[in-house]
């Protein structure tokens, strides 16, 4: 994984405060059962405001990269009939201001969010295990969590 923020982007107003921290291009590649696997996300907000603001691509991006690893991680035929769904909730994750006071000092703000797999059936011990082992070696949850956000996580049955 490497990513570039683009300087470029950010935007002042006519006091000199910053109005849009700008961009960030992020580009992502693993393994997976056919062929290797790449991603190019682009977020943040820009003056031109085509890209959404980066927190909930970053939340989807998320919960993809946690489904594409547990399908790597987990053969198809330990799971329940019903399958599984992620679902991904911030909390305590502040206001605008804050956030725009944060990016004109550089200032790291830790984010909460909590990952829930919802598995639909019952699963066995076996694979509670290759779950939790596969979350561990997600390359967005590495990342998130060297980026500040603290991850929780909880496996849940339907």
């Amino acid at each position: 994984m490497s990513s570039h923020y683009l300087v470029e982007t950010k935007t002042y107003d006519e006091r000199g405060v910053l109005h849009h921290e700008g961009e960030v291009k992020i580009y992502l590649s693993c393994a997976n059962r056919t062929r290797p696997g790449r991603w190019t996300l682009l977020a943040g907000h820009s003056q031109e405001g085509w890209v959404p603001s980066p927190i909930p691509l970053a939340y989807a991006a998320l919960a993809a990269s946690t489904v594409a690893t547990l399908r790597q991680a987990v053969p198809v035929d330990a799971w329940p009939g019903g399958g599984f769904h992620v679902e991904i909730a911030p909390y305590e994750a502040g206001n605008r201001e804050q956030a725009q006071a944060n990016a004109a000092t550089g200032t790291i703000a830790r984010r909460q969010v909590l990952r829930r797999l919802v598995v639909h059936g019952d699963p066995s011990a076996f694979l509670r295990q290759a779950i939790e082992a596969a979350l561990q070696q997600d390359p967005l949850t590495t990342s998130f969590r060297a980026g500040g956000v603290l991850l929780g996580e909880q496996i849940g049955v339907v």
